[in-house]
């Protein structure tokens, strides 16, 4: 992603995840997170999508 916003000038560009079994994109950063944000995670879970997050053994990690 840095290497697109430098070499292209796209400053506005932002990430985002989703997968087909879930209508193209679940997750996105948004234009106004820090350059770190938007390089190393997939951005907040969208309106109306309902997501949780699981560890290595499969048990339900805690919200935070």
């Amino acid at each position: 992603m840095n290497k697109i916003m430098n070499q292209l000038g796209l400053k506005g560009i932002t990430n985002c995840y989703g997968m087909t079994e879930t209508a193209p994109v679940s997750f996105q950063t948004s234009h106004s997170d820090c350059i770190v944000k938007k390089t190393t995670t997939v951005g907040k879970i969208l309106d109306g999508i309902e997501a949780k997050i699981v560890d290595d053994c499969g048990h339900t990690v805690k919200v935070g």
